[in-house]
Parts: C-alpha cells; structure tokens; sequence
C-alpha cells in the first residue's frame, strides 16, 4: 500500500504544473495541492468523504475497462479497509486518455470517476469543513 494515490496534474495558464494528491497526514486523510495558490498546502479531509464522494459519482466500470482495474497498484488504504488508486484509460475512440480514481469498497464492485471530478467535490468539502472548524 502506498501513502498516497496522484489526484490531479494540470497545467495552469502560466504554464506551471499544479497537482493535488490524497494522502495520510499526521491527522488521517488529506488533500495535498501544490500549486494552485495560496490557500494551505495541506487540507484534512473528513473520515468517509472519499468514500462519500465515489459513491455518489463513482460507477461501476464498463466491460471494456472492468479487465484493467483488477489489479492497479499503488493503492491507498482508507479507514474503512477500501482502498483507492489512480487509472489512466483512452478508450479506441478517444484521442486523449484521462485520469479516473478506483475506488474498491470491501465486498462490492469496484466504481470508478474522472479524477478532475473527484478533486473538485473533495477540494469544495474539503474548504467546507476547514471553514467550519476556523468559524467555531
């Protein structure tokens, strides 16, 4: 097991790369963001909205990509014994791969998302949930 999975990786206009990482912190799970400005490097995310988040937006893959996230390493441990990684796929059709999350809950069908669309939900809950324990 890793102690992080790679979320996001883009190119600003600047030109500079900015990434963004799940991670175990020093106070559980966490969402590194390295170059989108000035907010704080790290932002600690609440037990279970990894696992919130993929379930509402995850899917179950399609039979042209379930044979390939059988076995993708590194995959991080969550607290509940799920685990998740990182999976780039181009379909036939596609000219561009994109980045998607797997996300293996225990017992069920793995389900899977773009990773840009995962690292906006956990970026906003992530915001949230600081706000909220700086407001009180």
């Amino acid at each position: 097991m890793t102690e992080r999975v790679l979320l996001l990786e883009t190119h600003l206009d600047d030109g500079t790369v900015a990434r963004a990482w799940i991670e175990h912190g020093p106070l559980g799970l966490g969402l590194r963001r390295e170059g989108f400005g000035a907010e704080p490097e790290l932002l600690p995310l609440l037990p279970g909205v990894v696992q919130r988040v993929m379930t509402r937006y995850g899917g179950v893959p399609s039979d042209d990509v379930a044979d390939r996230v059988v076995a993708l390493e590194p995959e991080l441990a969550l607290e509940d014994a799920s685990t998740l990684c990182s999976f780039r796929f181009r379909p036939r059709y596609d000219v561009i791969a994109k980045d998607y999350l797997v996300w293996r809950p225990v017992g069920e069908l793995p389900r899977l998302e773009l990773a840009v669309s995962v690292a906006a939900a956990l970026t906003h809950l992530a915001r949230a949930a600081q706000a909220l324990r700086h407001s009180g």
